[in-house]
């Protein structure tokens, strides 16, 4: 009996072993992902850092080697503001270089005015703009997402901030917020938070880009079309053109040799 559980003993240990020989295995040949090359975007650079660090931690790239992929993984403005400091052969100039980066691109005052700009000069979003609103929504999420940790973002929970918000909207969603507004006024006597406003573009979006809002914009589109080529035949007859193609009053479309000639 002693001798059967030992050489169970054993067949579990080489079990473990193998177990664990295959985890190392699986480990060290897996292939980090390499970071993209960052060109300047301050909204990306915190990302980028982080993906950075990771790599080169991953791989274990150290000391001078730092210097040669920072030069792979940066490009445009960016790399040309560093370009000076990593023609030097030391550690020292691979950290100077990601200090200017930081200071130039990390920052929190660069940061949250870059945020501040972009919302700003964020364009009116047309009626019925399917890709429009999502985009716009997405950017609101990030925006608060970052508020906790750019405290400079904090001036668009301002009502009059808001507001300029509110006017690159289409005026059907204008109505709809203000009601909004409105009730959070006379209800509670306040103005709705940013992050109200985020989330009701959010929903608005997710609204615009289901099935049966996709199906009733074509329909109404098509009916527009429908309409408007009504009104501009009308128009032909009463000023005596009789083709649509090539606007002759002798003779109908079926007969226009411009028209046969596309065909």
């Amino acid at each position: 009996m002693l001798f059967r559980s030992s050489v169970a003993d054993a067949n579990v240990m080489k079990e473990f072993t193998d177990a664990l020989i295959s985890a190392i295995d699986r480990v060290s040949t897996k292939k980090s992902v390499e970071p993209p090359v960052f060109s300047g975007d301050v909204l990306e650079f915190a990302d980028w850092e982080v993906v950075l660090d990771t790599y080169l931690r991953v791989e274990h790239i150290g000391g001078k080697d730092r210097r040669r992929h920072l030069k792979n993984f940066s490009g445009g403005e960016a790399k040309a503001c560093i370009s000076g400091l990593l023609e030097g052969n030391t550690d020292d100039s691979y950290v100077d270089a990601r200090a200017k980066l930081k200071q130039r691109y990390g920052s929190k005052r660069c940061v949250s005015r870059t945020f501040r700009q972009k919302l700003m000069n964020w364009p009116r979003i047309q009626p019925k703009d399917g890709k429009g609103l999502p985009k716009f929504g997405d950017f609101l999420s990030h925006l608060r997402s970052a508020m906790s940790s750019f405290p400079g973002l904090k001036i668009v929970y301002d009502g009059q901030e808001n507001e300029k918000l509110v006017m690159k909207l289409p005026d059907w969603l204008k109505n709809q917020w203000a009601r909004i507004v409105a009730r959070a006024e006379r209800v509670e006597d306040r103005y709705p938070s940013f992050s109200e406003f985020a989330g009701f573009i959010q929903e608005e979006a997710h609204v615009m880009m289901l099935p049966i809002s996709q199906h009733s914009m074509s329909i109404e589109n098509a009916v527009k079309l429908s309409t408007r080529n009504f009104h501009i035949a009308i128009g032909q007859l009463k000023t005596g053109i009789s083709c649509l193609c090539c606007e002759g009053s002798n003779h109908d479309i079926t007969k226009c040799f411009k028209s046969k000639a596309r065909k």
